[in-house]
C-alpha cells in the first residue's frame, strides 16, 4: 500500500477533489477545516426550534434531546450534510 501526505498533492487538486465532493474546505496549514455553505438552509433549524417551543407551551416540557436535534440541523445548514464525517474524522478519542 502507498503512503501519501496531503502535502504530496497540489492545492489546486485538493481544491478540485473537494469541490467533486461537494464541499467548501480552507486549506489551512496543511489541515482541511470546513467553510460555511455559500447558501444555507435553515429550514429544518427553524422546524426544530418551533417544535421546541411547541413543546414547550404545550406539555410545559420537551424532549430531552431537542436541544441536540437544533444544534445537528444547524451544523448540517451551515457547512452541509458531510459535517459529520469531517467531525468524526477530526475528534481525539
Amino acid at each position: 500500500m502507498a503512503s501519501w501526505k496531503t502535502s504530496d498533492i497540489s492545492t489546486k487538486d485538493l481544491e478540485l477533489e473537494l469541490k467533486r465532493r461537494n464541499l467548501s474546505f480552507d486549506l489551512d496549514e496543511g489541515k482541511v477545516i470546513p467553510l460555511p455553505l455559500e447558501n444555507p438552509d435553515f429550514t429544518e433549524v427553524c422546524n426544530a426550534c418551533q417544535k421546541y417551543v411547541g413543546d414547550l407551551s404545550g406539555n410545559g416540557w420537551a424532549d430531552a434531546d431537542c436541544k441536540q436535534y437544533v444544534f445537528e440541523r444547524a451544523m448540517i445548514a451551515v457547512f452541509g450534510n458531510k459535517i459529520w464525517e469531517w467531525i468524526n474524522e477530526n475528534t481525539n478519542g
